[in-house]
């Protein structure tokens, strides 16, 4: 059962509020530190590794809560949200430049959540909302208040997502011509052009918004405004593959799916009410319920993003517009090249231009690029990049010309992997106090890192994009992290102390992909 919270005395609860403000106090510590140099080639990676090590803090942190404090952690959530966004509001203007208002931004994020997530969220809390009356009269009225709402939500899901979006239409003719050309080369049925998001909020993001009612693409307000007429035609032609992936039989499906969804809240919210002892674990059971439903449907549109640009470089005929899109769209939002979305099975742009030249070069084997050479932070040391593989050397003496066979001939140490020896290889950026490095990962689970010089880390992802080439792409495996976390929280504070030491425990244990061994081949 759920355990009440007990009388309220504000400073008995400094030790959990200063515990559950601790990740955020960190991370905005931390975005201060990486905001001093705004140029460095790295700094994606930094800020990808501050929110990784952000969540993990903030998920830890909030099972400790739950241990300790139970369900009355709860009631500090909002302030430890509000406390986030105004963290996260100095860090988009540090970033972004953004240069929307105080108030602006967390209305906007509001919106993007509840058009993203709301409906879920709303099924999730369906079947509980009618427990909380005492009067069984007002059980039932509550209860299908909630079906009520469910239902008009999946009904009107479309116009609800454009709504909250703040969608206007796109009043651009030239551009609208532009992309009529590409739309007329396809067989999908009329689609409505807008544009989303407020003035002066920095959120470069196309969407293809579907529903049995109408078809929508929609691009924010960045995109269009940074973006040349050519790209936004071929990402105009990327988002048109997802519609024609959303057939008119397969929107059908899914509605039909929503109302499924909302009719299983009555028999939820009756057991509920009518099994009171075990109100806590069906609580915990549903939202595991509609978590897989909306996940699956999540991996299943983001595994076609490949195919979705092959086919949009086919629509507009030009792959280089959309690699130039898609490059532009990551470095607004500062995302790493080779970020892999494990939560969506969503690919990096790295896989997404090499399968995108792939494709255009109509299997014709690339030509043979020379050695490239990188040092390392280490005197003497460096790194050869081929089309065969990368060797490491050590020990070359001071003077030697930076010729991979005169290096080779003068090094001390040298060690090498053919590809076929790598699962996987990328450039590690972990903070602002530590150098970027090479990250090998061999198949045999060993893992070798190797630092590399500061001013040599532009030169490496280049020689990065030469080994992408001949590496296998990184298998996107594994549940949403996110939702693991949530349920998790939701599971600490729900079990009681007993039971969160054991998922604290859990949490902590090495998963199963954490073997072998890790090594550095040269010094930090």
């Amino acid at each position: 059962m759920f355990h009440a919270a007990p009388p309220f005395v504000w400073w008995s609860y400094l030790p959990l509020i200063g515990l559950i403000v601790a990740p955020t106090l960190w991370v905005v510590y931390e975005w201060q530190r990486l905001s001093r140099n705004l140029d460095d080639p790295a700094l994606p990676d930094r800020l990808l590794a501050a929110h990784t090590h952000w969540l993990t803090g903030t998920v830890t942190v909030w099972i400790v809560a739950g241990v300790i404090w139970s369900w009355t952690a709860v009631f500090f959530l909002p302030a430890v949200v509000a406390f986030f966004l105004a963290g996260r509001y100095d860090f988009r203007r540090l970033f972004f430049g953004e240069r929307c208002s105080v108030g602006t931004y967390p209305g906007f994020v509001l919106r993007y959540f509840l058009a993203l997530s709301g409906h879920a969220l709303a099924l999730i809390a369906a079947p509980v909302l009618p427990t909380l009356p005492t009067d069984p009269v007002h059980q039932r009225l509550v209860l299908a208040a909630c079906v009520a709402l469910l239902t008009l939500w999946n009904r009107y899901s479309l116009q609800m997502m454009l709504r909250l979006l703040m969608a206007s239409p796109l009043d651009d003719p030239p551009l609208a011509d532009a992309l009529q050309r590409v739309h007329a080369k396809t067989t999908l049925p009329p689609i409505q052009l807008c544009r989303i998001g407020p003035p002066g909020f920095v959120w470069a993001n196309a969407f293809a918004i579907a529903g049995v009612r109408g078809r929508h693409v929609a691009f924010s307000r960045t995109l269009l405004e940074r973006c040349t007429t050519e790209e936004l035609a071929a990402i105009h032609a990327h988002e048109l593959a997802h519609h024609e992936y959303f057939t008119d039989a397969r929107l059908r499906t899914y509605e039909r799916l929503g109302y499924v969804q909302v009719l299983l809240v009555i028999p939820a919210s009756l057991l509920m009410l009518r099994f009171r002892e075990v109100s806590t674990l069906l609580a915990l059971i549903w939202p595991l319920v509609t978590f897989a439903f909306v996940y699956a449907r999540l991996t299943k549109i983001h595994a076609n993003e490949l195919e979705s640009d092959r086919r949009g470089a086919e629509l507009c005929g030009d792959p280089e517009a959309l690699i130039s899109a898609l490059a532009k769209l990551h470095a607004i939002a500062r995302l790493p090249k080779r970020w892999e979305s494990n939560a969506h099975k969503h690919p990096s742009l790295a896989r997404r231009i090499q399968a995108l030249r792939a494709s255009a070069a109509s299997g014709d084997r690339a030509p043979d690029i020379a050695p490239l050479v990188i040092p390392c932070v280490d005197a003497g040391a460096f790194v050869i990049i081929d089309d065969t593989g990368i060797r490491w050397l050590s020990g070359v003496p001071a003077g030697t010309a930076p010729d991979p066979r005169e290096l080779t001939l003068h090094a001390s140490t040298s060690r090498r992997w053919t590809y076929a020896d790598l699962r996987h290889l990328t450039i590690a950026s972990p903070s602002a106090r530590q150098p970027s490095a090479w990250r090998l990962d061999e198949r045999s689970g060993e893992r070798t890192t190797i630092p590399i010089a500061p001013d040599a880390l532009i030169a490496a992802h280049a020689a990065l994009d030469v080994a992408d080439r001949h590496l296998e792409p990184p298998s996107v495996t594994g549940g949403s992290d996110r939702v693991m976390a949530a349920l998790l929280v939701l599971l600490a504070l729900a079990a009681g102390p007993a039971w969160s030491v054991l998922l604290v425990a859990g949490v902590s244990a090495p998963g199963p992909g954490a073997r072998g061994s890790s090594r550095a081949v040269s010094r930090r």
